[in-house]
């Protein structure tokens, strides 16, 4: 299984400069939502967080917390100081019970003690998986450990028809049969923070993160016998967006609540 290779297809006609996560796609009726926390240590005392992060994390598995929390650091970025904590899947109403348990108030004051010291910064996202138009079967890649995650900025003021480009460009990668041909692809909407959406991809190891052959775009062309729809829709995809930045992220399991 490949990465996100639907994500270099995108990109690569934009020509614009550049949650483990849910399994299934449609049909899947998993709850939406996936709590991300994500944390920059301050410069130069990464060790002293890093050490600390780990014995918070099973300070969280000792006091019997119902989430699972899976956690990544960068491999391939702009800035490789950041985690990531992601906890999927869950409803807007599951918030509410979970704020309510009790372990929660030792959870946060032994953050504030011993992990709190080290870190510059935090941020606090929901996320909302779009599955109707995602490609992610169940299987070892789509496991990870390794994530690409491309984010795309949007510009609110171009109205519903890049987002709905967005959908149709996925229903036809669907229909076609792109991700039976070996590629996977999970779109996600931020919820909190400026307005934006991630295609995420996984692979198992980085042989797996080459670029396909035949590409996205040759692909789909082959497959609808022309190529002036596709490039109708990308166009007007093109149109919704400020700017796109990839990363790739490793799940860590020494800092991952979940036995795998």
């Amino acid at each position: 299984m490949r990465r996100a290779t639907f994500v270099t297809g995108i990109i690569a006609l934009l020509a614009l400069p550049l949650g483990a996560l849910a399994d299934g796609h449609e049909g899947d009726e998993q709850p939406p939502l996936s709590d991300v926390w994500i944390i920059v240590p301050k410069a130069g005392m990464e060790a002293e967080f890093n050490a600390a992060i780990e014995k918070h994390v099973a300070f969280r598995k000792e006091q019997g917390e119902s989430r699972d929390w899976n956690g990544f650091r960068v491999v391939i970025g702009d800035n490789l100081r950041p985690v990531m904590f992601r906890h999927c899947c869950f409803n807007w109403a599951d918030q509410d019970s979970y704020i309510a348990e009790e372990s929660l108030e030792a959870i946060g004051a032994d953050y504030q003690e011993n992990v709190f010291p080290y870190v510059d910064h935090a941020h606090h996202y929901f996320e909302e998986t779009d599955r109707e138009n995602s490609y992610w079967p169940e299987g070892d890649a789509t496991g990870g450990p390794y994530y690409w995650v491309t984010t795309l900025k949007w510009n609110a003021d171009t109205g519903p028809g890049p987002g709905e480009a967005r959908e149709k460009i996925s229903q036809l990668a669907l229909e076609h049969g792109w991700g039976e041909a070996g590629n996977n692809w999970l779109w996600v909407t931020r919820v909190g923070g400026a307005p934006m959406v991630m295609i995420v991809g996984a692979s198992s190891d980085f042989a797996g993160m080459a670029d396909p052959d035949p590409d996205f775009y040759t692909f789909m062309t082959e497959k609808m016998g022309s190529s002036d729809e596709l490039d109708e829709l990308f166009a007007q995809y093109r149109a919704g967006m400020k700017s796109v930045n990839s990363s790739l992220w490793r799940r860590d399991e020494s800092i991952s609540t979940p036995e795998d």
